[in-house]
């Protein structure tokens, strides 16, 4: 992170007359960057590069911190549908934990400053008049942040991590759509196992609006071959389009557990504890510092993450 003001920043902080602006430059899955302006100029030119200013965005909040949370910054900017970022690029998750470049820039001498190298996009939240707001958290400190595992009732691993030791790919099958009533269901055909086996798991689309998007699985009927989701769809879903299909764990000794998968032996879980609100502090660890909507799972609780 860069603290230290050049000369010609330090000219432009100490003017009567503000003339500092903000430049930010956001990179794509596709590889592409888009880029913009904080000071409404029409295309600002710096490095060699064009960002625009219309809709640009603003800067409404910065936090630094003690070191025990990642310094942020709070973004707004309008969207429209021939804006640089769209509303439903916003909405269906697309600009989620992509990397940022912050730059403060004196927009008459043209004087720079980069505040910090690594920033990534975290929270996102839009309205219905066509606004959003990105929070972008800063990657320089959270990397270095202290983390503490814990012992509790329930399996500490990740299904099907190396601590797990499950293999999970004779356990994906691949199913097609059928129909999707709603947002949070799904039909499919070509899962041939028992009702509720894939409680917990999640569903991979393939092909599609929601390729390579994944979803954690809440209920299964084999009769119906429906299946409830656990958040709702982010894009619309066609019959026809292909996914993976992947169970998951309750990390229980039971049958919907490590009972299922013959894994007891491997089990990181206290049964003796009283509840799952008990835990107690272990080693350190690192945090994973790339969570990605398009692996396997939406988030529920590891049992249903497709590693």
């Amino acid at each position: 992170m860069s603290r230290a003001l050049s000369t010609g920043m330090q000219a432009s902080v100490a003017k009567d007359a503000t003339t500092l602006g903000w430049l930010m430059a956001i990179t794509f899955a596709d590889g592409s960057v888009r880029r913009f302006n904080s000071f409404g100029a029409a295309a600002f030119p710096f490095g060699g590069h064009d960002y625009a200013g219309w809709p640009g965005f603003q800067v409404s909040g910065l936090r630094e911190t003690n070191g025990s949370e990642p310094p942020t910054v709070d973004i707004d900017r309008g969207l429209s549908g021939q804006g640089l970022i769209t509303f439903t690029e916003a909405v269906t998750g697309l600009v989620s934990g992509r990397p940022v470049e912050l730059i403060v820039v004196d927009f008459v001498s043209g004087a720079s400053h980069v505040p910090a190298s690594k920033w990534r996009i975290g929270q996102v939240s839009t309205t219905r008049e066509g606004n959003a707001s990105f929070e972008l958290v800063s990657l320089e400190r959270r990397d270095r942040q202290l983390v503490l595992s814990t012992f509790e009732p329930g399996c500490q691993h990740r299904f099907g991590d190396s601590g797990c030791g499950v293999d999970l790919v004779p356990l994906t099958v691949d199913v097609v759509v059928v129909s999707s009533a709603d947002a949070n269901t799904v039909v499919i055909s070509g899962a041939t196992q028992a009702d509720d086996y894939y409680n917990l798991g999640a569903i991979k689309f393939t092909s599609g609006q929601n390729a390579g998007l994944a979803y954690d699985i809440r209920d299964w009927a084999l009769s119906t071959g429906m299946l409830k989701l656990f958040s709702p769809l982010k894009r619309p879903l066609a019959a026809g389009d292909a996914a993976q299909l992947r169970p998951g764990c309750d990390k229980s000794e039971g049958a919907a557990g490590c009972g299922r998968y013959n894994n007891l032996t491997r089990r990181l879980g206290f049964s003796d504890l009283p509840d799952d609100k008990i835990s107690i502090p272990a080693v350190e660890q690192m945090p994973d510092t790339d969570q990605s909507s398009t692996g396997w799972g939406g988030g529920y609780g590891g049992g249903g993450s497709w590693g």
